[in-house]
Order: C-alpha cells, then structure tokens, then sequence
C-alpha cells in the first residue's frame, strides 16, 4: 500500500519532492529488502522497488537528480545480492530481484548514446573548458540542451567531490583543485568559494570553519557571501543561528569566533529587524 502510494505520488509530483523520493528509497526500500525480518515483507519491498524501476525514465531521473547520493549503483547492488541463488531451489526474492535486474539494465539500454549517433548530443566525453556560475545555472527546456547541461553538470560535480577530498587533506591542495577544474575563477571570486563551502557534500566542517575565521581580507569576503546563501527572514534569532552553525565548527580562537558569527547577527538583523525593537 505505502510503495502503491509513493508510486502514483512519484507519477503526478516528481519535479517536487526529489528530497523525499531519494529518502524513501534510501531509508525504507534499500533497508527493508537485506534487513526484514520475514521473506514475505522482503518481497513487498521489492516489488515495490521494481516497480519504479519499470517506469521507462526512472532510472534516468534517479541518476541526474541524486548522482552525488549513487542511488542509481545501491539499486544495482541490491538487486545483483539477491539475484542469484546461493542454494537451490530458486526462490521467488532471487525470480524478483533478477527481474528487476534486468528491467534496470533494458531501461538503461533503450536510452544509452548509440555509437552510429549521429546528433549532436552523441556519445562525447565532457571537458570543462571554462568557468562559468553553475551554481546558479538553471537547466534547460529544449532536449539537446538539457542533455548537454546534464553531462557538464556530472562532470562538474565529480570534481567538485576530488575537491572536496582533497580539500579535507590539504585546504590549499583544494582550493587550487578549483582552479585547475575551471570550478572557480582565476583569479578566483568569493562567492564561488562560497557556495562551495555551502553546498558541497562531506567537506570537513572544521576545515570550513577555519578557513572562514581567518581575518585576511579574501576570506572575510567569502564570508559575507557564505552567509548570504542562508535565508533568515521571519526565522527566530537561536533557529537561525542553529541552522547557521550546523554548516560549519567554530575556531577555537576567539577571535575567529566572533568575526563568523558576527556576519550571521548583521543578516538576522536586517532580515527580522521587529525582534530586536
């Protein structure tokens, strides 16, 4: 009933809840199916999952819009583990799982690039070759657009996940990364290095938090542009500041300190101005 119920909503809303569909899968289905106590309930999972995976663009739609969270390789996974039979007979988990297995596989067929394609949007690799704001890029209507926009866009997050490693490991190492990857500007701008620290997976908030602390002029910069990304109008005073300091640790400097905080305060005041009357 409730995979019946995500399924029809999956039809009619996808465009607006991604959040909710990538936690259904990620928290409900792919936990249910290895983890269930009971076959029966195994196998309600996966025909739910299967399900989706029937939908001709479904696998399409999974891989653009949670490539970062590889939805697209769990579902794989899952479905590979309890395809084929470790014991005889075969059971109908091990009949289910490879059917999907092999829905997944024919829909990823039917949409590939061809060799013989002969239209722009064939089978290229992708080169970044300059920086432009993708954080704020939109994508695009038209269908060879929109493709292109998506496979600059995986590419884009790919390095943008090196980055962050190599972030975590060596800040300078990171941000050069940047540079070198056409994810930032030369000579760089902060509202780039902004979003960066804002929206990038798994970076090292202690590392962030340093780097946003220091007193040098660049990073203060990078700072004012960082707590612009967060919108605090009509957010109560210790909301707003919570939700602004889980992005990030505090240096241990006092110093440090109160510059990061002192930007949040200046936004929360200019965007609620009737809780400080």
């Amino acid at each position: 009933m409730i995979c019946s119920t995500v399924l029809n909503i999956y039809h009619f809303l996808r465009r607006f809840i991604r959040l909710q569909l990538g936690a259904f899968f990620a928290i409900v289905l792919l936990r249910v199916v290895p983890l269930a106590s009971s076959i029966s309930l195994q196998e309600v999972a996966l025909e739910g999952l299967i399900n989706f995976c029937r939908q001709p663009t479904f696998i399409i739609e999974v891989y653009v819009n949670y490539d970062c969270d590889p939805l697209v390789e769990e579902i794989g996974k899952l479905l590979c583990k309890n395809s084929f039979p470790m014991t005889s007979p075969v059971t109908t988990l091990q009949v289910l799982a490879f059917e999907g297995l092999a829905t997944m596989i024919h829909n990823i067929a039917d949409n590939i690039d061809k060799e013989d394609d002969s239209s722009p949007i064939g089978p290229y690799p992708v080169v970044i070759t300059e920086y432009s704001p993708f954080w704020e890029e939109k994508s695009k209507d038209e269908l060879e657009s929109w493709v292109d926009f998506v496979r600059i866009r995986k590419a884009q997050k790919k390095k943008i996940l090196i980055a962050a490693s190599h972030f975590n490991r060596d800040e300078k190492k990171g941000l050069e990364y940047l540079k070198f990857s056409k994810l930032v500007s030369d000579p760089p701008d902060p509202k780039a290095y902004a979003f960066f620290f804002r929206y990038t997976p798994g970076l090292d908030k202690n590392m962030i938090g340093d780097y946003l602390g220091d007193p040098s002029h660049f990073n203060i910069e990078v700072l004012r542009e960082f707590t612009d990304t967060f919108k605090f109008s009509g957010m109560v005073l210790d909301i707003a500041l919570r939700s602004y300091l889980e992005t990030f640790r505090l240096p241990g400097e006092a110093k440090r300190s109160n510059g990061s905080l002192k930007h949040s305060q200046r936004d929360s005041m200019m965007n609620n101005p009737q809780m400080f009357l």
